[in-house]
């Protein structure tokens, strides 16, 4: 379980309190923000983030293997299907692996 992010901002609840995220959408999350913030960037976290270098000079295998590292601990693996960039967004088409049931979708990141 982890504070959902909504336009880099923490979603919040009526009276204040943070809104939760699991399982799918956690997933998803923890995806992007393995591809937004560059590693070691994060004052709070140094281990955030997949990537030291632009991400659009790695291989497809490099970037998987990066954000796998990001989903240890979640019980779940990626496989990178295809990445491309439009309009400034970065889209990954990912397989999200659990153990016991696969989700395919893209994931869009700002930047």
């Amino acid at each position: 379980m982890d504070v959902l992010i909504i336009d880099g901002d923490i979603s919040l609840k009526s009276g204040g309190v943070p809104e939760m995220t699991e399982g799918f959408t956690e997933i998803v999350q923890k995806i992007k923000l393995a591809c937004a913030i560059p590693k070691a960037s994060f004052i709070y976290d140094r281990n955030m983030g997949a990537f030291d270098a632009d991400i659009n000079t790695l291989s497809d295998e490099t970037v998987e293997m990066l954000i796998n590292e990001n989903l240890i601990g979640t019980g779940c693996t990626i496989k990178l299907n295809s990445r491309g960039r439009v309009s400034g967004l970065l889209r990954l088409h990912v397989t999200i692996f659990n153990g016991y049931r696969n989700y395919t979708t893209e994931v869009i990141i700002n930047g």
